[in-house]
């Protein structure tokens, strides 16, 4: 038997809406989702792609973190 348990920083989760933008609906010709790399990001470029990759992939996941993230 084994367990497993994930702990996800709160800032991180905080932030994510505040620079991914959505547009549209999920599966629907028009659905977009984005971040404007013009403004002043909280988070940097290289995670909001790697966000964006994965909110495109996983439109149903709530906490869009990409798998991959090495944490903090």
């Amino acid at each position: 038997m084994s367990f497993c348990q994930v702990i996800l920083y709160q800032k991180h989760v905080d932030t994510i809406p505040v620079d991914i933008k959505t547009r549209g609906i999920p599966g629907e010709p028009g659905y977009e989702v984005y971040y404007d790399k013009s403004n002043s990001n909280i988070n940097p470029d290289w995670w909001n792609d790697e966000v964006v990759e994965h909110f495109r992939n996983n439109p149903k996941d709530l906490i869009p973190i990409p798998p991959t993230d090495p944490g903090e």
